[in-house]
């Protein structure tokens, strides 16, 4: 699975592509829908080891002093970003 960001697009706004290889087809990930609608802070922590040294490897969502969301962000050996998962 690959990521692909539009250059045409403001920094609000992404668009991921994945290639589906079993379907040989691309597929647009719906990335949007992982975040919480209402947070007022997030933390983030990098990768130490394995693949993605020095990326983000979680995003913590907060709201009022609370975390709503956390995302996990997988990296492939040339730390290449290759999945997005809410946990």
């Amino acid at each position: 699975m690959s990521e692909t960001l539009s250059k045409g697009l403001d920094s609000q706004q992404a668009i991921m592509l994945a290639y589906d290889e079993a379907q040989r087809a691309h597929r647009v990930l719906p990335i949007g829908a992982l975040i919480p609608v209402e947070y007022d802070s997030i933390t983030l922590t990098y990768l130490t080891s394995g693949f993605g040294i020095g990326e983000i490897g979680t995003v913590t969502y907060f709201l009022d002093g609370n975390d709503v969301a956390m995302l996990s962000l997988a990296y492939d050996s040339c730390s290449r970003l290759i999945s997005v998962t809410r946990i």
